[in-house]
Parts: C-alpha cells; structure tokens; sequence
C-alpha cells in the first residue's frame, strides 16, 4: 500500500457491475441474437433467484445461478443454446473489463494508504482472475467472497465479515443501491455509484456521498472527515 493519510480507514468495493462492467457479456447475448435489453434482464433475475436462495439457507453460487438464468433468457427469446453454448457464454465472465475509472480510483486509494476489500456475490478464483487481467492485484488487500460464506449480500453478515479484516472506519462503496442499503443497515458509511441506476431509492438510507464514477467516489472518500 501506500501512503498513511487514511491508515484508519477501509473501503470495502463491490466487484461485478461496480468494479468490473457487465458490457461483455452484454455483447455476448446479442451476438447470439438477444435484443439488448436481455442483459438487465438477466442480471435482474440472476439477482433475484440468487438472493431467494440465500434467503430460504440453500445457498447456491452467483455463476451457477447465472448458468440457469441464461437457460431461461434463450427459452424466453425462443433461441436454441447448447449446453456448451451456455458455458462459452459464462466463460465471458472472467473477461470483464474494469469499468470507467476503476484503475484510477484504485491507485488513489493505494496513495493515500487506505485498505480495499473486494467485497462480492462473485466466487474467490474469478475475483483473482478478473484483478489479474486488470492490473489491480497489487492495488486490493484482501477478497471477501459469498461463496466462502454461503450467505449472499445484502445480508448483513456479508459486511460483518468484511468489518473483520478492516482497519478503521469501513466505507462501501458500489453502484447497487440495494448493496448500499445493505452496508447502511449495518453502520457502514457509503457511498453509492450513480451512472447505472441514475436515481437512489428514497425508501433507503442516503449515502454518504453520491459520486458518478469510481474516481470521484474515492476522491470523496479521501477528503470526507472521519
């Protein structure tokens, strides 16, 4: 890491849709003929059957739940995929490209000696993979994954188990308001990620800060009194 400004202070990243976009394996179902709005689609009932799982204590992994997702998606647009088909499609998943800002709003942080988990629904290996491609390996302390807990986000024994390996006062921060209605219930500070979803559900805790990119929510961050 670097500097000691913020030697204090943690933020915990949410990975898949915040860290890394979801463009390429939008760009994979509409190569096979989806229209383009299937990948919200997707995600959204991905996310859905992801979280009832979890819910009901039979917790299944983000990737397996997407495999069946993606099934589902090709029934309902009446497109024939192969099993083989199917698994090319999740083979995308560990070809994400970071999204806009991600790479800058790491090195700030790494020079002003705050700590990053990545914090994720997604699975330990394709965090390791998808950190790797981009370079940021050396810029995350540590990966607290679902998986590994068999419970999914937003519960709030997620964020405790990332309030474990912190230092300090813990941020999260991520582009899902449902993540960071979550991380709020659960005393974290936050601070949400607008460019996706545009507009902050009132029903929720506000953020603490509302930024449009990853840079400025990390600049934000840096600059925010403790």
């Amino acid at each position: 890491m670097g500097g000691d400004v913020n030697e204090t202070r943690t933020v915990a990243l949410d990975m898949i849709g915040t860290t890394f976009s979801l463009d390429r394996l939008g760009r994979e179902l509409t190569e096979r003929g989806t229209p383009a709005d299937a990948l919200p689609l997707l995600f959204a009932q991905t996310l859905r059957d992801y979280f009832a799982s979890s819910y009901a204590e039979s917790y299944v992994t983000l990737r397996d739940v997407l495999g069946s997702s993606l099934h589902r998606l090709f029934i309902l647009y009446d497109i024939p995929i192969s099993d083989g088909e199917a698994d090319a499609v999740l083979a995308t998943l560990t070809e994400l490209d970071p999204t806009p800002g991600a790479g800058e709003a790491l090195r700030l942080l790494d020079e002003a000696g705050v700590k990053v988990i990545a914090l994720t629904n997604g699975g330990t290996s394709l965090m390791e993979a998808l950190l790797e491609r981009a370079g940021f390996t050396e810029l995350v302390d540590r990966i607290v994954s679902c998986d590994d807990l068999g419970i999914s986000k937003p519960h709030p024994a997620v964020y405790e188990a990332a309030r474990d390996v912190s230092v300090g006062e813990l941020w999260m921060v991520a582009s899902h308001a449902w993540d960071i209605m979550g991380a709020a219930h659960t005393g974290l500070r936050t601070a949400w990620i607008s460019a996706f979803e545009k507009e902050y559900p009132p029903i929720w805790p506000a953020p603490d800060v509302v930024a449009p990119g990853l840079e400025a929510a990390a600049r934000a961050i840096i600059d925010h009194p403790s």
